[in-house]
């Protein structure tokens, strides 16, 4: 699975919340890219099952395990939501599944918005 956050800090966060109970990664734009590489293998081979990644960093990511998508936060735009939930689903045949999780004064917001 991966996790979706838009902060660094936020992949900090989540991660050291799952680390009691899970094998776990956070990959942002704090790790150099020797760092990223082995986060990357260790998804691929079933080292770790969780990573937990801002938008940026997860771009072009294709890990055909991933069959669930978790969007801890609302993403900033529908791209980046597209991008999100299109890390799931490889090859074609497979069952994902992709969340998002919404508190409900984000709700109120959206529809006093629009």
């Amino acid at each position: 699975m991966i996790i979706f956050v838009r902060t660094r800090n936020d992949t900090v966060d989540v991660a050291e919340k799952l680390e009691r109970v899970y094998q776990r990664l956070a990959l942002n734009g704090d790790l150099n890219q020797a760092q990223r590489e082995r986060c990357i293998d260790q998804m691929k081979s079933g080292k770790s099952s969780i990573l937990v990644a801002t938008d940026v960093v997860a771009r072009g990511l294709d890990i055909p395990r991933i069959s669930l998508v978790i969007n801890y936060d609302l993403p900033g735009d529908n791209e980046a939501y597209v991008h999100r939930i299109g890390r799931t689903g490889r090859p074609a045949v497979k069952v994902c599944l992709s969340l998002l999780f919404v508190h409900v004064k984000c709700i109120h917001y959206v529809i006093m918005s629009v």
